[in-house]
């Protein structure tokens, strides 16, 4: 579970992930994050040590994206 400014944000990992990768979504940027990891009845507790960064060279991809007028693209 994460609490995002007040809202508790469930999230649910499939058994054997391993990855400690995070793609930030744009309400994330700017905050710093908690998340309770629970596994075998065992609770940890994680924190960012600083506000989330916006990914390095999203905005001009996106702009290269939108000046593709032919082709269609889905941004998640």
């Amino acid at each position: 579970m994460m609490m995002i400014s007040g809202t508790l944000t469930k999230f649910i990992f499939s058994p054997g992930a391993n990855k400690s990768v995070c793609a930030p979504e744009p309400y994330d940027v700017g905050r710093i994050l908690q998340v309770d990891i629970i596994s075998n009845a065992q609770k940890s507790t994680v924190t960012t040590d600083c506000p989330i960064q916006p990914a390095v060279g999203l905005e001009s991809y996106v702009e290269t994206l939108s000046r593709k007028g032919n082709s269609e693209f889905s941004v998640c």
